[in-house]
């Protein structure tokens, strides 16, 4: 009796056991499983989300450099003269000229696309009369001037009825 006695009781603990087991077989390591793939998924999605701050924070950047350039861009137009129209190179010229009391006279203009050059060009020949010294200064506005100016030839003769020098300058210009 005390055999069927014990019996009674494994066979019922023994189910109970095998129910359990089965319970966590079937249902508490799937969910486990799921709460893995859930936690990678959410891993994944942390660092997609901190990726995407740094791709904000760099278009932040890009946007304040691309606001600067554009600055910086209507300052760097104004260094080139208008191919099609250099009338107010021409009077910058003449002005400074006139401003420091040398006399001038702009003979020809030709313009042209140097392979060399990165842009195009203008081309100016210029008659100077003045002091020596006047026409350095006027040299030095030229170089100091807010347009791109490359002297490509000079002549200087002494004018022998006057203390003036003439000058023989050519300039060339870039356009846009």
């Amino acid at each position: 009796m005390k055999m069927n006695k014990n019996k009674e009781i494994i066979i019922p603990l023994a189910v109970m056991a095998l129910l359990i087991l089965g319970v966590i077989f079937l249902a508490i390591f799937p969910l486990n499983k799921e709460i893995k793939k859930n936690f990678e998924e959410l891993r994944e999605l942390k660092n997609d989300l901190a990726l995407l701050d740094v791709k904000t924070e760099n278009i932040k950047e890009v946007k304040q450099d691309y606001q600067n350039f554009q600055a910086n861009l209507g300052e760097l137009n104004k260094l080139f003269i208008d191919f099609d129209a250099p009338l107010e190179f021409i009077n910058f010229l003449e002005k400074n000229a006139k401003d420091l009391g040398l006399s001038v006279k702009i003979s020809s203009v030709s313009s042209k696309e140097a392979k060399a050059d990165p842009w195009p060009s203008l081309s100016f020949q210029m008659d100077l009369q003045g002091s020596s010294s006047v026409l350095l200064k006027y040299i030095q506005k030229l170089e100091n001037s807010p347009y791109l100016i490359e002297i490509t030839n000079l002549s200087i003769k002494r004018l022998e009825e006057q203390e003036e020098i003439g000058a023989s300058l050519s300039i060339k210009t870039f356009a846009k």
